[in-house]
C-alpha cells in the first residue's frame, strides 16, 4: 500500500469537512422547511379563523342594523297635542267643560308616562345612568316634536349603543 502524501491527506479532511458542512446544511434547510410549514398552517387556520368571525359579525350587524321601533302616527299626534299652545291654553285655564274629557285623558296620560318614567330610573343603578336614560328619552322626544314630519325621528334605532345602553336589548 502506497503512503498517502501530505496533500491527499489534506484534501480528504478538507473533502470530509465539506460532506459534514453540506449534510449539517442540509438537515438545518429541512428543519427550516418543517418550522415555516407549521407557521403557515398556523397562519392560514388564524386567517381562516379571523375570516369566520368577521363574517360573522357582519351577519349579527346586519341583523341587529335592521331592528328599528318605529313610532305610529298615532303617538306623534298625541305628541304634537301635548305641546301644542291650544292644547297647553285650555289645560291651563281649568274650565269644568273642558276638563272633563279631555283633561281626564290628558291626566291619564301624564301619570301613565310618569310611571313609565319612573320605572325606567328605578332600574337605573346610578345617577349618571338615571341622567343619561332621561337625556335619551328628552332627545327621542324633542326630535318628534321638533320634526313631526319628518320620516327620520318616526323610527328609532333599537340596535344603537346608546339605545340599547339606556333600555337593554330589543325584544324578538
Amino acid at each position: 500500500a502506497a503512503a498517502t502524501s501530505p496533500s491527499s491527506r489534506c484534501f480528504a479532511e478538507f473533502a470530509d469537512h465539506v460532506r459534514k458542512h453540506v449534510e449539517e446544511s442540509r438537515e438545518a434547510a429541512a428543519s427550516l422547511r418543517r418550522t415555516l410549514d407549521v407557521q403557515q398552517r398556523q397562519y392560514q387556520s388564524t386567517i381562516a379563523d379571523f375570516k369566520r368571525k368577521l363574517e360573522d359579525a357582519s351577519r349579527r350587524k346586519a341583523a341587529v342594523a335592521t331592528q328599528r321601533i318605529e313610532i305610529s302616527a298615532t303617538s306623534l299626534e298625541m305628541l304634537r297635542g301635548l305641546v301644542g299652545p291650544a292644547l297647553a291654553g285650555r289645560a291651563l285655564t281649568g274650565s269644568s267643560d273642558r276638563r272633563s274629557a279631555g283633561g281626564e285623558a290628558l291626566s291619564n296620560l301624564f301619570s301613565e308616562v310618569d310611571q313609565h318614567l319612573q320605572s325606567l330610573l328605578r332600574g337605573c343603578g346610578t345617577k349618571e345612568e338615571a341622567k343619561r336614560c332621561l337625556q335619551t328619552v328628552s332627545m327621542i322626544l324633542h326630535n318628534l316634536v321638533s320634526h313631526p314630519d319628518h320620516e327620520k325621528y318616526r323610527e328609532v334605532s333599537a340596535s344603537s349603543a346608546r339605545f340599547q345602553e339606556t333600555f337593554g336589548e330589543p325584544d324578538g
